[in-house]
């Protein structure tokens, strides 16, 4: 998904984050629940209530404990916002011009990362790419 895409996508989901907002509950369905590992069910518990679960109370609880804890597909479509928006913001910083350029001028053109098309990078891939930036500068 390029950044448009993203940013569009991002338009409707808040406004359907607006419309869920307003019900008193939702709960959880099994359809959405199956679409998440465990570890993604638990970083959404982490992240919406940090004060409340940390990291080693979480860690070894059951799949069901986690959806139970989680609420509502408010709370789900919350994270996702927050990831894709992450993600927009991260693609709008460069462009495949410039990690083409960047790959051509530092002589690492058969680096994975100038090989995979930057709209398919993820979390770990940006990281990366940052950190060659890094070490460029040194």
């Amino acid at each position: 998904m390029n950044p448009h895409e993203l940013q569009v996508s991002l338009y409707f989901l808040k406004r359907h984050q607006g419309i869920l907002e307003t019900f008193e509950e939702n709960p959880l369905p099994k359809a959405l629940t199956d679409l998440f590992t465990d570890e993604q069910l638990k970083e959404i518990l982490l992240w919406i209530y940090p004060e409340v679960w940390k990291t080693n109370k979480v860690a070894f609880m059951p799949r069901e404990q986690v959806i139970n804890n989680l609420e509502s597909d408010y709370n789900v479509l919350s994270w996702m916002i927050h990831k894709a928006t992450s993600k927009y913001e991260l693609l709008s910083k460069c462009n495949q011009e410039t990690v083409n350029l960047f790959f051509e001028i530092t002589q690492q053109q058969q680096h994975y990362l100038a090989l995979k098309p930057l709209d398919t990078w993820d979390a770990y891939d940006h990281s990366n790419y940052k950190s060659l930036q890094n070490k460029r500068t040194l």
